[in-house]
Order: C-alpha cells, then sequence, then structure tokens
C-alpha cells in the first residue's frame, strides 16, 4: 500500500488554496480550517476533487466533516485511510 507523504498531500492544500508551499514547518499540527482564510467552503469541495484526481479515490458527500480539514494531520489520516480502502477494493480483497 501506497503511504501519503505530508508534503504531498500540502502540496495538494496549497495548489487550491493559491498559497506557495512552506514546507519547513510541516506538521501535523499544521492548523487548516479556521486559520488559512484561502480554505473555505469552495476551496474544500475544491480539495476533495484534487484528492480524487491524484490519489484515484471517491470521497462520499456523506464522508465530508469539517473535523477532517481542521489540521494538516487529520487530512492526512482521512486521506491514507481512503487510499487503503481503494488499495483494497481494487485488489479484490477486504
Amino acid at each position: 500500500m501506497k503511504t501519503l507523504k505530508i508534503e504531498d498531500l500540502y502540496s495538494a492544500v496549497m495548489s487550491v488554496t493559491g498559497g506557495s508551499p512552506d514546507n519547513q514547518s510541516l506538521s501535523r499540527d499544521l492548523e487548516l480550517l479556521g486559520v488559512m482564510p484561502e480554505l473555505d467552503s469552495i476551496a474544500i469541495v475544491n480539495l476533495i476533487v484534487e484528492l480524487e484526481n491524484r490519489y484515484l479515490f471517491k470521497i462520499e458527500d456523506d464522508e465530508v466533516e469539517f473535523s477532517i480539514f481542521e489540521t494538516l494531520g487529520s487530512l492526512l489520516d482521512f486521506a491514507q485511510h481512503k487510499l487503503d480502502v481503494n488499495s483494497l477494493d481494487s485488489s479484490g480483497t477486504l
């Protein structure tokens, strides 16, 4: 199974918010929602689409909760889970 790198996920966030990546200060505790003004509801929708396209998994509407986007760590955990589930589903084993 593929392990997501925090830098790659942060790059996805920056690509939809128009920010410049600053990988020097990355941590799981980096706050996103409420701290990053560019991460509004439209940017969250765009980020969901970006993650689906980048990592080839599907995020269902009923899975989306604001808590996922609170920190880089919570987003990383969610995306890694989706990637793991997608990997299991595509291999035919559960």
